[in-house]
């Protein structure tokens, strides 16, 4: 999350990617999420929030995402 809050995208992409290879997680696949809507990359942002709704049907971010597509 740090380099996502210095503005380097590209790199805290490749940190959750490496995160969700070890363990995915509804929280890191929603961050990625996020990354991925940041630089206009929805098809991507959108399967993220998917996965995350896979793992966690409940969490209200990913549903509300979800819904709106």
């Amino acid at each position: 999350r740090q380099y996502a809050k210095k503005g380097d995208l590209d790199r805290a992409l490749v940190d959750v990617t490496k995160s969700l290879e070890l363990a995915p997680d509804s929280v890191a696949y929603e961050f990625r999420a996020e990354l991925y809507e940041k630089k206009d990359q929805l098809e991507a942002a959108f399967a993220d929030f998917d996965a995350a709704a896979g793992l966690a049907p409940k969490n209200s971010l990913t549903a509300e995402v979800l819904q709106g597509a």
